[in-house]
């Protein structure tokens, strides 16, 4: 999947609302206290990297070796979200979903070992070389309450397009799952080895702040079309390493449909 296929799948969706932009904000007022309960689900995007990814470098005296590593990273950029909102009155609602995240990195270190020859202009050191990468499970529960605008029912489209306005916030559980790891290595005299020791999260469990601005529409059966683009905020990291880092703000973009 392509860096933008996610967020050209997110416009897609969002095309579907279009015809509810025209809609009188009346009809939400009439359809949204017929029932507290809806079920559904959402296409949530990722369009940012989950890691801060880079070189670094580093050395030890005993034994004696210098270290340099660069790191990547190809996370999953979208993913299906189950969610529940219940209707607290016309303007609160609050909303639960629940989704998987897979996470992945890739670190290479490449060690060389004994002192090095400050005479010579290349560095013939015995040299080796591992290539670390390491996919996890993150388990997601956002709990967040949306506020709505008071309908506006005259003046322009954009008036209009506004009174279906709302502002989101809340808090988002992550929990890191299966940590897989697999790791090949090059030794200095030609052989290779791989092993399967996985890495350890900084932290399994983490709490984030969640603020977000959306769309509400709802039709006269009452299913509800919520595009929305969200801002976390996470407390501390998840994985860190020298070369690499979970970043500690993420950007979400996504559409709901629940009935």
């Amino acid at each position: 999947m392509s860096y933008y296929s996610p967020m050209r799948l997110t416009f897609i969706l969002l095309a579907i609302a279009i015809p509810g932009f025209a809609q009188d904000p009346q009809a939400d007022q009439q359809t949204e206290h017929a029932r507290r309960l809806f079920y559904g689900f959402r296409v949530e995007a990722f369009p940012l990297k989950l890691f801060q990814t880079g070189s670094a470098t580093d050395s030890t005296t005993k034994p004696i070796a210098d270290y340099s590593y660069t790191s990547g990273s190809s996370s999953q950029k979208a993913a299906p979200v189950a969610s529940v909102i219940y209707v607290l009155n016309r303007r609160l609602t609050i909303n639960g979903e629940f989704f998987l995240h897979h996470a992945k990195y890739t670190q290479t270190a490449v060690i060389r070992t004994g002192k090095k020859d400050t005479n010579s202009s290349t560095d013939v050191r015995p040299t080796i070389t591992q290539i670390e990468t390491t996919r996890a499970n993150y388990w997601v529960v956002p709990v967040m309450v949306q506020y709505h605008r008071i309908p506006v029912y005259k003046g322009s489209w954009r008036t209009r397009l506004l009174s279906h306005a709302y502002v989101a916030g809340g808090i988002e559980y992550r929990h890191v799952g299966r940590v897989r790891t697999g790791t090949d290595i090059t030794n200095a005299d030609g052989t290779t080895d791989y092993n399967e020791i996985a890495a350890t999260p900084s932290r399994r469990n983490q709490i984030g702040a969640v603020l977000g601005i959306g769309l509400r529409f709802i039709d006269d059966i009452g299913i509800r079309i919520t595009p929305e683009i969200r801002v976390v905020h996470w407390q501390g990291s998840t994985f860190e390493g020298p070369g690499y880092r979970s970043i500690p703000n993420q950007a979400e973009a996504g559409i709901g449909f629940n009935f």
